[in-house]
């Protein structure tokens, strides 16, 4: 009887819960609270390598996390991780820096995590994992199942989308893009953290008087505050197999792409055209959100 009171009783005051009044009435903080979670890797040594079988085709992603011993006092280390694949061989280089969350069952101190993938082709696939280099001689190892994260267009704004958009025909695709004239850069506001890739094309203007032919050379100057951020140069040619739907006037170069890490917080970024006497120039904005490492 007193169990049954005691459920009835909290279930009453759960329900009335909306209707009660605090006072004073202070401010007000969300708190999370994070669990710790348990999961299992695999000891990857100099003397114990690693191999699996799996059956494609499929995505493998490979974690990995780089033991720190107690006689490693720097923060950061890199580590090499070699695979192969019947008679080839590629060689993984990760860096890391050591992480307050992870911890071994001894109380062993590991890095962030760090990781690549491996896309497996049809049929059964046979990878052997090895250790070349680590300063512990010891990476924790997990797999799973994942496909890299796609790249996604990003929205640009209504006032650069309704003036500068350039659809871009290609392959059996249409992909939207935006004229960046050798007057007028484009302006961003991008909310960060993020990874920003950015294609680009030249513009060949046959349409009159200073057209150009041949191999083109060219720079994408990226800038926030004034000042710049990153400089992207390319030489390209005219594309055999892409056109403009739109902007008939203009044949577009082949596609060349460059990557901007953008930090946390908003920030407003500039892409200028130069070092060239093309009048514009064509780009695609995609992103992917960053990784959390912990």
């Amino acid at each position: 009887m007193i169990l049954i009171f005691g459920f009835i009783f909290f279930n009453i005051g759960f329900a009335q819960m909306p209707n009660l009044e605090i006072e004073p009435k202070n401010r007000t903080i969300d708190i999370s609270v994070i669990k710790r979670v348990t999961q299992q890797y695999y000891l990857l040594t100099k003397e114990s390598p690693i191999e699996l079988s799996i059956v494609g085709p499929n995505w493998l992603r490979v974690y990995t996390r780089l033991l720190f011993p107690q006689a490693i006092e720097q923060k950061n280390a890199k580590y090499k991780i070699v695979v192969s694949e019947e008679e080839e061989e590629r060689i993984v280089s990760l860096e890391t820096e050591k992480s307050n969350s992870a911890i071994g069952p001894a109380n062993q101190k590991f890095g962030k995590w760090r990781s690549f993938f491996i896309e497996v082709p049809a049929g059964t696939n046979k990878y052997k994992f090895s250790l070349w280099q680590a300063p512990s001689d010891t990476v924790a190892v997990r797999f799973s199942l994942e496909k890299p994260k796609e790249w996604q267009p990003i929205s640009v704004g209504e006032a650069i989308s309704s003036r500068r958009r350039i659809i871009i025909e290609e392959a059996g695709k249409t992909l939207d893009g935006y004229e960046l004239t050798s007057d007028e850069p484009i302006k961003l506001e991008l909310s960060g953290p993020l990874r920003l890739k950015v294609g680009v094309r030249l513009n060949y203007d046959l349409s009159g008087i200073g057209g150009i032919e041949g191999a083109q050379k060219f720079a994408i100057v990226v800038k926030e505050n004034g000042k710049e951020m990153q400089k992207a140069q390319f030489r390209v040619n005219k594309s055999e197999t892409a056109k403009y739907q739109n902007r008939p006037e203009l044949i577009p170069s082949v596609e060349r792409f460059f990557y901007l890490a953008i930090p946390e917080g908003k920030h407003q970024i500039i892409f200028e055209l130069t070092e060239t006497i093309a009048k514009s120039a064509n780009l695609r904005f995609l992103s992917k959100s960053q990784e959390k490492y912990e």
